[in-house]
């Protein structure tokens, strides 16, 4: 997952759902995932975006609900766009039909940049306090 930190990411958060709608989005965001890997391959460059579907707790992904500001999860799937490159810059789709028409055309409004960017919120102290 140390990937995420230099590559675009588009990532569903669906912890919190029942294994039917896992399920379900894994198989809406996998058309989209080969595509952009069939696209990026046929160009001879890497990936320009990663595909991620976290389905279980994880510390990765307490922290980045913490980050993006989604709360505990919950039955309903939750889509985010992570820019980390671009200064920590995430984007929520605002949603709850997490379909392969859906996941495409929020690429899509990313890409076009059409979404409202955000910024993720770091809970570390780092550098206040040192008195300079």
């Amino acid at each position: 997952l140390g990937e995420m930190n230099d590559t675009v990411t588009c990532v569903c958060l669906c912890e919190g759902c029942d294994d039917a709608t896992k399920e379900a989005v894994a198989e809406a965001m996998m058309p989209v995932a080969e595509e952009a890997f069939n696209a990026a391959k046929a160009s001879g460059c890497e990936a320009g975006m990663l595909f991620f579907t976290a389905t279980e707790t994880s510390d990765v992904v307490y922290q980045l609900r913490m980050s993006c500001e989604l709360g505990e999860p919950t039955g309903v799937p939750q889509l985010v766009i992570l820019d980390i490159p671009d200064s920590g810059a995430y984007y929520v789709f605002d949603g709850e039909n997490i379909s392969t028409e859906n996941v495409s055309a929020f690429i899509e409004d990313y890409d076009e940049e059409r979404l409202e960017r955000r910024e993720l919120q770091d809970d570390e102290e780092e550098g206040e306090g040192d008195g300079q």
